[in-house]
């Protein structure tokens, strides 16, 4: 089993003395900040930035994070190290870059409903651009610069008519997409129009993303064709498109025997199709960058055998990760210290959560679990704490993150008092009526 477990884990795991990583006992790091535990490899982390710099950086091709994977400053933190570009898309994310020391020309704003605040709060910072979704959207941003008598750079987002075959949840280009201006469109007139009318908006760059989980490398082929079209259009229409970016979502393996597209196969099928320096391009990976870094860990509660299934329940589960809710995630998972044992058979891993559809992994194989035991899911970098919840009022997890040995806390689980202190009705509250 060690050996099949060691594509999905992180660079610097290691069994010799239990499992660790980073150098850290995985075992004391659980009895020292609780359960559910996510631990991030600094190792990794580096790895992957370098990977991708090496792959894009010989094309001319920009490499940014896309937050919404991992919004943790202490993650961010080593991706502004290593010289990405971050793409935000809240007044929050945009928050976690600069304390992870993003520089505000190195951030661009996307994200299909931005409100005023974080519009200001882009123009005001300076970011490298705002990645505009919508008429409306562009109606108000160049209120604001009106207002503030100053210049921007926005980037267009684009729906192009491709559709990526992946879960139709994490499709984000198509008929059905909710994200960006449809080419061809009359929506697509209608920008044109309102972006002419708007001197101090100034557009110069085109962006597309086609979704998640994508395991077609020459989607991305045809992606970059179609976009080049699409910049020597816009251009012919009178706008000085400098910069076109074709987003990230290239397929991870969450289990061993999964299918991924390794980062360098994007980078040799983008780098084929790009013509010459007529446009600077870009990409956005968030999931390739940090899955692998990230191992959730959880301490197991109960066994339960029902109708010949074994069921093992833990003290995390979808309120840490709710993808296999979502879109039908697949993980697989492991005890801790028991590695080369023997399976007793499959096992569904459950949450403690009061849905049932709180299962984190289908039928694994497990050798004999008793409460107490510790569970580790790998590949669980990205998203999980991002869309992380107070459901059931159960306080998130805390974070480390590992590194030659140094354990560093960089997110702190909250108390159950602090997340009542956030709600409005509190203590303070009557009955209603």
């Amino acid at each position: 089993m060690l050996s099949a477990l060691r594509s999905v884990l992180p660079d610097t795991a290691c069994f010799d003395r239990g499992l660790a990583i980073g150098g850290c006992d995985v075992s004391e790091l659980a009895a020292r900040y609780g359960t559910p535990l996510y631990l991030y490899c600094a190792a990794t982390l580096r790895r992957s930035a370098r990977d991708a710099l090496a792959a894009f950086g010989p094309l001319g091709v920009r490499v940014s994070f896309a937050a919404k994977a991992c919004a943790l400053p202490g993650v961010m933190r080593i991706f502004a190290d290593e010289g990405l570009g971050l793409d935000a898309v809240s007044a929050g994310e945009m928050e976690a870059g600069l304390r992870a020391a993003f520089p505000p020309d190195r951030i661009h704003l996307h994200g299909n409903v931005k409100s005023d605040q974080e519009l200001e709060q882009a123009v005001r910072l300076g970011l490298h651009a705002v990645v505009l979704d919508n008429r409306e959207e562009i109606v108000r941003l160049a209120s604001i610069v009106a207002r503030e008598s100053v210049t921007v750079r926005v980037t267009l987002r684009l729906n192009l008519p491709l559709e990526a075959r992946t879960h139709p949840h994490l499709q984000t280009t198509g008929a059905r997409s909710k994200f960006g201006i449809p080419v061809g469109s009359e929506d697509e007139v209608a920008v044109g129009a309102t972006l002419r009318a708007a001197p101090r908006l100034c557009l110069t760059g085109l962006h597309t993303h086609l979704g998640s989980q994508i395991s077609d490398a020459e989607l991305y082929e045809t992606t970059v064709e179609e976009m080049r079209r699409q910049g020597v259009r816009y251009r012919d229409g009178g706008f000085p498109i400098e910069e076109i970016t074709v987003g990230g979502g290239w397929a991870e393996a969450y289990a061993p025997g999964d299918e991924r597209l390794p980062m360098g196969r994007v980078a040799a099928v983008i780098g084929a199709a790009i013509p010459g320096a007529d446009f600077r391009w870009g990409v956005e990976p968030g999931r390739a960058l940090v899955a692998r870094a990230g191992i959730a860990v959880y301490r197991v509660g109960a066994v339960k055998r029902i109708s010949g299934r074994r069921l093992v329940a833990v003290d995390g589960g979808m309120g840490d990760n709710p993808r296999p809710a979502l879109y039908g995630a697949r993980y697989t998972g492991f005890i801790v210290g028991k590695e080369d044992a023997a399976p007793e058979g499959p096992a569904t891993v459950v949450g403690r959560y009061c849905e049932s559809g709180d299962i984190l992994v289908h039928d694994v194989a497990l050798p004999a679990v008793q409460a107490g035991d510790l569970l580790a899911v790998p590949m669980s970098g990205a998203y999980q704490l991002s869309m992380a919840s107070a459901y059931n009022l159960v306080p998130p997890p805390a974070a480390v993150l590992v590194d030659a040995g140094r354990a560093q806390l960089i997110r702190r689980r909250l108390t159950t008092q602090e997340i009542l202190a956030a709600d409005l009705l509190g203590n303070d509250a009557g009955p209603a009526g």
